[in-house]
């Protein structure tokens, strides 16, 4: 195996994620929160290891994502995973497959959501229309119910 070098003839140490420079310099990318960020950065990881498996480009795999995963990678809380994710969706970086939560119709326990890459950051503040007029939050919809609810499992 060949090692990678750099400019200068050094070799390059360990694996990295490359975010483009388009991503770095758009509007949209500059907006963003730093945890929304760092959460974006983790979201292209798993993106490109899933596309590498699937032999597929980034953008078009699909890949899991759990609250308790973020918590013990990057540290964050289920409040602040679900603003950042919510962050990340309004501004188009992420699309949402599927929703997860627990179901009525599924006994074995909670389902993660599904994710994939988006490129609709691309014309956020040119062509952007509200993502949030025409199609349905993700966040909002109610998918177990609370607490406050007197929810009984």
């Amino acid at each position: 195996m060949v090692k990678k070098k750099n400019r200068h003839g050094r070799p390059i140490g360990g694996q990295f994620t490359p975010i483009l420079h388009a991503v770095q310099d758009s509007i949209a990318y500059k907006e963003l929160s730093g945890n929304s960020a760092k959460l974006y950065h983790r979201m292209e990881r798993i993106a490109r290891t899933v596309a590498h498996r699937m032999n597929c480009a980034p953008k078009d795999a699909q890949f899991n994502l759990t609250y308790s995963e973020v918590k013990k990678t990057l540290g964050f809380s289920e409040s602040t995973t679900r603003r950042c994710l919510g962050e990340l969706w309004e501004k188009g970086f992420i699309s949402v497959i599927k929703i997860g939560g627990r179901t009525a119709s599924d006994k074995r326990g909670r389902m993660s959501s599904i994710y994939q890459l988006c490129g609709n950051w691309k014309t956020y503040h040119h062509q952007w229309t509200d993502r949030t007029k025409y199609e349905v939050n993700p966040w909002s919809l109610p998918s177990e119910p609370r607490n406050h609810e007197a929810a009984r499992w």
